[in-house]
Parts: structure tokens; sequence; C-alpha cells
């Protein structure tokens, strides 16, 4: 038995078949077991007396996930029903608010793709309730609460996103809506709140605002999948699959059934070739997720034959892409936020806005689209910043109802 944790390649299937053969000890008429890609691991279990702010986030969820059990799949909320989710939730948000300076280690476990991830619905309500003690402390006129709320709520968004991809894609949605509800108070702010988030907003975007570590995560999750389609094989059990591949379902899995009377070293090559794809998919992400958009290399279209496992990489290994876009407008309108505050703040103290961006660092001036400063022109007191978007080009700050073509904006 084998564990693949790395990158794979042709070269090494033959490597792999051999050092099956000998793991498993087989006899010469023996069909052995296929190779293994993941041992799975046991569910991580929280300690109270932990010093990992993920330990607090976990039980601030499971928390969410009892007192507020009636409203946690509820999509539309009335202001009644948020203030009374905030009042239920209140205990939990202090949990989260305790934890807000201690280190924090997402403690990943795999999760096949038929599996819902854990603590999901718990942190996305405790999510919108901190959004909504923002708009609340607003409509109060209690700034200095409004900032801590969104401080809160972005730093909780932040740590989310070193789980997987559904952790990032959460997590992400939360700092997001904590953005969005600020915006409107920004001018409102005095010197010292607008300095306290550009101060927090810079640390966060110097080390924690990266995909790196959910497409590492990501990728466990995805040879899981591959792990657990493997043991349906063997054991000619794919009723699993139906809610998951839905109407692509037949055709997969008659061909696996076919593929079972086939030689030991066609099944291999199968697993193996449906892995490797999914490598190449992190891989690719991975350098993407370094490079500003306009540096990125074009996705090469995957052949239309010769993939009869096709339908797995679709089912499997699609929701991994989606984050790269949704990482790069959150970054680009994090920063664009951080540099409004500055330039607030700038303007509260001198009467006009700075004349450029040059003295803030790479993290916060650079557009992550264009790999280049966000554009930024002033005039006195009046100024206009934006990023050059997804097309990469300058389309003179134009853009649509929500802000986000051609160039991108903060939040309308």
């Amino acid at each position: 038995m084998i564990n693949v944790h790395c990158k794979i390649y042709d070269k090494s299937l033959w490597i792999l078949l051999v050092c099956t053969l000998i793991a498993v000890g087989c006899k010469p008429n023996e069909t052995p077991h296929l190779p293994k890609w993941i041992q799975e691991e046991k569910a991580y279990i929280p300690k109270s007396d932990s010093g990992n702010a993920f330990d607090a986030y976990v039980f601030a969820a499971l928390e969410a996930e009892n007192k507020a059990k009636n409203y946690i799949k509820r999509v539309n909320f009335t202001p009644g029903i948020k203030r009374k989710i905030m009042n239920l939730l209140s205990p939990a948000c202090e949990k989260i608010r305790h934890a807000h300076n201690k280190k924090f280690e997402f403690k990943f476990v795999p999760t096949p793709q038929e599996e819902s991830s854990t603590y999901q619905l718990g942190w996305s309500l405790l999510g919108k309730t901190l959004v909504w003690n923002i708009e609340f402390a607003i409509f109060q006129n209690n700034y200095q609460e409004a900032v801590s709320y969104f401080l809160l709520g972005t730093k909780f968004g932040v740590n989310l996103l070193k789980g997987g991809a559904i952790d990032a894609s959460l997590g992400f949605t939360i700092i997001d809506a904590c953005r969005v509800a600020i915006k409107p108070a920004m001018v409102s702010l005095n010197n010292n709140q607008l300095e306290i988030i550009f101060k927090e907003l810079y640390a966060m975007l110097q080390t924690d605002i990266s995909i790196q570590n959910a497409l590492k995560n990501e990728y466990q999750n995805m040879l899981l999948s591959v792990q657990h389609l493997q043991d349906a094989f063997e054991n000619d059990n794919y009723q699993y699959l139906q809610p998951i591949l839905g109407s692509d379902y037949k055709d997969p899995v008659q061909f696996l059934r076919k593929l079972k009377k086939k030689s030991y070293e066609t099944r291999v090559k199968y697993f193996h070739s449906l892995m490797e794809e999914g490598s190449v998919i992190y891989e690719k992400l991975s350098q993407d997720s370094l490079l500003p958009l306009t540096k990125r290399e074009p996705w090469k279209p995957l052949p239309k034959r010769n993939r009869p496992w096709k339908r797995f990489s679709k089912h499997f290994f699609s929701g991994i892409k989606s984050i790269l876009n949704v990482y790069d407008r959150t970054l680009a309108r994090t920063r664009m936020l951080a540099i409004n505050a500055f330039i607030l703040k700038s303007i509260k103290e001198k009467g006009v806005s700075p004349k450029n961006l040059d003295s803030l660092a790479d993290v916060i001036r650079i557009d992550p689209y264009s790999g280049k400063d966000f554009i930024y022109h002033a005039d006195g007191a009046d100024y206009v910043l934006y990023s050059v978007g997804e097309n990469g080009k300058d389309n003179g700050g134009v853009s649509n109802d929500i802000g986000t073509s051609p160039d991108l904006i903060l939040e309308p």
C-alpha cells in the first residue's frame, strides 16, 4: 500500500505498479488492490483550552448551529430576525473576538466530494451576524464599534481562506460583505479609525490573504474523491455517485463496469490518468495565484476524446478552478479599501488627496489584475481610484452597476 501526496507523472506509473505489487505481497495468480492515493484522517477534535484560534471558531460554529438552528439554512432575513439572531449569537461572536489576536492554524481534514464541509453552516451564519453588527453600529452612528466589527469579520473571513476551496469561498464572501458594509461609513470615520483600518488591512495583506493553503488543501480533497471512486470501483458500489453526477451518472459508471474486466495495469492507468489531470489543474492554479492576471498563460483545452474519466474530472475538480477569479476580485477590492482609508485620512489632515501612492507598499498599491499600480488620479480633495479589471485595460474607470466590468471599482 502506498500513499500518493505529490504531483504524478506518466513515467511514475510503472514504478507505482511495481511498488504496489511489492507492498501488498501478492501471489502470482492474485489480483492486488489498486494503489491508494491517500489515507483518510480522523475528524479533528477541538479543545476548549487551546491556544489556536481555530478551536474557538469551531466552538462558535457549533454554538451558532445549536442556538440558531431554526435560522441556520435561512436565505432571507427581515430586520427583526436579524436582531434576534444577533442577540442569540452574541456569545458565539464573543468567542471569535476573544480569539482575534491568537495564532491561527486551520486544522484541515480532507473531505470527499459527496460529503459536506464541516462547520460551514455555523460559520456562514456567524459571518452574516458580524456584518449585521457593522450595519447596526453605523445606523446608530457608533463608528468605533462598526470599525471593530469590520476588522473582526474581515479577519474571520481571511482565516477561513486557509481551509479548503469551500472554506475559502465562504471566507471571500464574508470579507466582501464586511467591506460592503463599512464602505458607506468611510467618509464619516475619524483619522484614528481610518488609520486602524489601514494598518490592520496592511497586516492581513502582507501574509494572510492568499489561496495557496486553500489550493493545497483542496488537492487533498481531490485525492480523497478519487480514492472513494476507486474504492467504489473495487467494491462495485456506485450508488453514492448519483447525487454528485446527476444526469452524467450513467455513461461513466457503465465504463467502470467494463473496466473491471480489463487488466490490472489498465485499471491502474485509468485512475492514474484521472488524478494526473487533477494534478495539472492544481499546479496551474498554484502558479497563476502568484502572478497578476496579465502574466498568466491561458488554459490549454483538454482533448474531447480519449478521456473516459472526463465526467469525474468535471465534478471532482471543477470547484477549485473558480476560486482564482474570486480571489483576484476580493484582493483588488481589499487593497483599494486600504488605499481609500489612506487617502481619506490625508484629506482630513491636509484638505487634499495625496498626489500619488508611491509611499504605499506593493502589497497595497499593486493591482492584482495588471501587476502595476492601481489607476489613481487626484485633484484637490477629489480623487479617482480603480483597477483595470479582468480585461487588463484602462477604460477610464467606467464600470457596470456592480462595479466589476470593464474596470473594477469598490462596490458602488
